[in-house]
């Protein structure tokens, strides 16, 4: 749990909970430390967070809110940073809130973003809460950190005869894409 302020009261976000499933809910809010609320696709009232599954479905391992963008993980500390307009020479985005979520523990300025294709909203542009905290914060630099994975050539690809050099393709296209924004 994280302990804040928002106007004049007081409250306490619970980062990750267990659902009755076992899967882990984690909860996300933006730049400015409120929640991020939604409407369902049955009409209610929701808060946006990501579930890691308990039993991954296929290469599925998370779920987040149907028909909703996606959102970077933004640590407290962050929130904290961003408040306080403190100067940051670099902000990190790695893959997951998890990764974030340690790191940040850590000292490491850094957002979790949900995978690496993951980093700009539906207009193309770069999150508004990672444009609003380089601004205000006056980054320097953004590093973009890849899962391992990134260097992994698929054995499918191997098996099938197929172009072996298309997942790193993909990653370095998704870093020229971060670069321009």
């Amino acid at each position: 749990d994280r302990e804040g302020e928002q106007g004049k009261r007081s409250l306490t976000k619970k980062i990750f909970a267990e659902d009755a499933e076992g899967n882990i809910i984690i909860n996300f809010w933006n730049i400015d430390g409120e929640t991020i609320n939604y409407v369902d696709q049955r009409g209610k009232h929701a808060h946006w967070g990501q579930r890691r599954l308990k039993v991954p479905k296929g290469s599925q391992k998370y779920d987040m809110p149907k028909g909703q963008p996606t959102k970077p993980f933004i640590p407290w500390e962050l929130v904290e940073m961003y408040r306080k307009s403190e100067k940051v020479e670099t902000l990190y985005l790695t893959e997951g809130a998890f990764k974030a979520y340690y790191a940040a523990k850590l000292g490491v300025v850094v957002m979790g973003l949900a995978s690496i294709t993951c980093f700009k909203n539906r207009e193309g542009k770069i999150y508004e809460d990672v444009r609003k905290f380089t601004g205000r914060c006056q980054v320097q630099n953004i590093v973009i950190l890849h899962d391992g994975d990134c260097r992994d050539i698929s054995l499918k690809a191997v098996n099938e005869s197929l172009e072996l050099t298309e997942r790193p393709r993909l990653f370095l296209a998704m870093a020229e894409q971060m670069r321009k924004l």
